[in-house]
């Protein structure tokens, strides 16, 4: 057990001394969010046992992204105001995302709010207006990506971003 311990500390003391010996790169930071309500209506909001249909927009739904890059590495981290986003609909958002800022599709970290005040965000066939939502987020949360991706850092502080929206439910109204 002291063998065991002993060869912990000596690697716990080689690897801080390792990291100690390079010099910290800066990381650069930049932020968007873009608005992806939905703009056809009425949609369905998902998640209940019963419909529940909006035919309003009474809070705006957001996709936010936060690109961090150290000058070797770029990755972003996005969350969208909805449910959840299935696999074929996240895949498509990192890879018009990619071909818009460079960004590796692998370096894209896509979540969800788990809204249940938002349309759906994976209808390829069924209602219009859901299947054109499925576009407008795509689109939208590819753009906060991109745009976070393109915000120039500035001054020292190496970071960059658009104002915030505003608090509230993000969600349509009933």
């Amino acid at each position: 057990m002291w063998r065991a311990w002993c060869l912990t500390a000596a690697w716990l003391v080689w690897g801080a001394a390792a990291a100690a010996a390079e010099p910290p790169r800066p990381v650069r930071a930049g932020a968007a969010a873009v608005d992806i309500s939905p703009r056809d209506l009425p949609v369905n909001m998902p998640g209940g046992f019963a419909e529940n249909i909006a035919e309003k927009v009474h809070d705006p739904l957001h996709a936010r992204a936060l690109i961090l890059d150290d000058g070797t590495t770029r990755l972003a981290l996005v969350v969208v105001d909805n449910v959840g986003v299935g696999q074929e609909t996240a895949e498509e958002i990192k890879s018009l995302a990619s071909r818009r800022c460079g960004i590796v599709p692998e370096r894209i970290l896509l979540s969800a709010t788990h809204s249940h005040s938002c349309p759906p965000a994976n209808v390829v066939d069924g209602p219009p207006a859901e299947v054109a939502y499925r576009k407008i987020l795509i689109e939208g949360t590819a753009e906060a990506i991109a745009r976070a991706a393109g915000r120039p850092p500035p001054g020292a502080g190496g970071g960059g971003a658009e104002p915030p929206p505003p608090p509230g439910g993000k969600r349509p109204a009933v």
